[in-house]
């Protein structure tokens, strides 16, 4: 609020910096050199957003493939857990449904 107001207590002698005692139209009709300031910093801040909007795009793309990453891994592990069921070996087997187990759980965070 001291900025605002100049007639507070201890801001007798300040003064606001010149950005915000400006009159952009006056200014920007006035001086070229205004007009390509506020076009530098408006091209800046749309460059920035459009960053920011295909960085969202792309983190979404990524969370849907570690998705179909572990759907997979899924898939394999029981696959593996069939195979080696079908042979007879049971220490196998039970790593495998440890993994479908894991994988299935990473699944369902997602």
């Amino acid at each position: 609020m001291a900025v605002s107001d100049l007639n507070a207590r201890g801001h007798r002698d300040d003064t606001l910096p010149w950005i915000w005692t400006m009159d952009v139209p006056r200014d920007t009709a006035t001086n070229d050199w205004m007009s390509e300031f506020y076009r530098v910093n408006w091209l800046w801040m749309r460059a920035l957003w459009d960053r920011w909007k295909e960085e969202v795009q792309l983190l979404k793309c990524e969370q849907e493939w570690t998705k179909n990453l572990f759907e997979n891994k899924v898939r394999f592990w029981t696959g593996r857990k069939a195979a080696t069921l079908a042979k007879g070996q049971a220490r196998p087997a039970c790593y495998a449904a440890r993994q479908c187990q894991m994988y299935g759980r990473l699944v369902c965070l997602l």
